[in-house]
């Protein structure tokens, strides 16, 4: 998959208009939650990450879920199929 092209640059985009107005939503977009899923399927147990967010662990939060089929179509086209 290209990742500069689709994830780098929507993920770019997102982050700054999230820090222009004020949303505060980026770390549940899905260029966001999808590299978390990633790297906690990578690291596995060693994942520092957490799911819930609570006001103790708001660093440690990083939401993460794999994308569905449709939306990785959408993005990726056929590159983002693995045959």
């Amino acid at each position: 998959m290209d990742n500069y092209n689709v994830i780098a640059k929507e993920s770019a985009y997102n982050c700054g208009y999230d820090w222009l107005l004020g949303t505060h939503t980026h770390s549940t977009y899905w260029t966001e939650t999808w590299a978390n899923y990633l790297a906690k399927q990578y690291f596995g147990t060693k994942w520092l990450g957490m799911e819930n967010l609570s006001p103790k662990n708001w660093q440690f939060y990083y939401p993460s879920k794999e994308l569905n089929t449709l939306l990785k179509f959408a993005k990726f086209g056929w590159k983002g199929f693995c045959f």
